[in-house]
């Protein structure tokens, strides 16, 4: 394999563009998405895209069925920083960063800009009033890794997290209108706060939840309701590649069947 520098060389802007902003959604994609991503203008030639970035360790694939990337480490290194996006991950996980990308690509439709960058975010919410202190933290130090922003057209201001089905949706409701009492405080009007959800099920539930007397008292004290943002997801079940194939991937699968009758077998993972 080339080096690093010399593999670097060889991307093109589109390509840059593309490997940047995949690691900034949580390094996973299916060839539909990377066309939808403008990697190229028809399934073919995307493909044949990500089959050049597979063989210069860009990206690696994790799925069969349906066909799905993971960024490596080269990628990651294209932004100086290891975003979690080259790690393995839970299917679930997997299809949860899917939705993100679904999301991504529902939210280019607004007339929005996504606002990747820590830093980024964190001028963004200085640059409308909001003390640093307001800010969500972690460890004593402002904390923004995993919500997306969005500066939208008529000047407000979108935060969104992505609905984790591992977790309990009264948990998160409550946790992102907590996090972010004080900050909605200082946001432009019209400005929203989403739970983004690929799943009907999930967003009935989220639903009821924000009605919870609870929760009320929560958004009494937040500048900005909780509210739903229900996607369909293009990927509902994947099955993971076979890691004889590729062995750095799934390896937490592979283990959990080792031991079946037969060995090995494709794991269909539903959303």
């Amino acid at each position: 394999m080339l080096r690093f520098d010399n593999r670097v060389a060889l991307l093109d802007l589109r390509s840059d563009n593309f490997l940047n902003t995949l690691v900034q959604l949580g390094g996973y994609c299916t060839i539909g998405q990377a066309k939808r991503l403008g990697l190229a203008d028809s399934d073919t030639r995307t493909l044949a895209h990500l089959r050049i970035f597979e063989e210069n360790g860009f990206l690696r694939r994790v799925s069969s069925y349906p066909v799905v990337y993971q960024t490596t480490k080269s990628a990651t290194r294209l932004l100086g920083a290891d975003r979690r996006a080259r790690r393995s991950h839970s299917e679930k996980t997997v299809l949860n960063r899917l939705l993100a990308v679904d999301f991504y690509l529902d939210a280019t439709q607004w007339v929005a800009e996504f606002v990747f960058g820590h830093e980024m975010k964190i001028a963004l919410l200085t640059k409308q009033g909001c003390p640093l202190p307001t800010i969500p933290e972690r460890r004593g130090r402002p904390y923004l890794w995993d919500e997306f922003f969005l500066k939208v057209g008529d000047g407000s201001t979108t935060i969104a997290q992505i609905d984790d089905q591992q977790r309990g949706t009264f948990s998160q409701a409550k946790n992102l209108a907590i996090r972010f009492s004080d900050v909605t405080k200082f946001l432009p009007k019209h400005s929203q706060l989403y739970m983004v959800t690929g799943s009907a099920v999930r967003d009935r539930s989220y639903g009821y939840v924000l009605k919870h007397p609870d929760m009320q008292r929560v958004h009494e004290c937040c500048g900005i309701p909780v509210k739903t943002y229900l996607i369909e997801p293009s990927v509902k079940s994947f099955a993971a590649t076979d890691p004889s194939i590729n062995p750095s991937v799934e390896q937490t699968t592979a283990r959990r069947h080792r031991h079946r009758p037969g060995g090995w077998s494709p794991h269909l993972v539903r959303i």
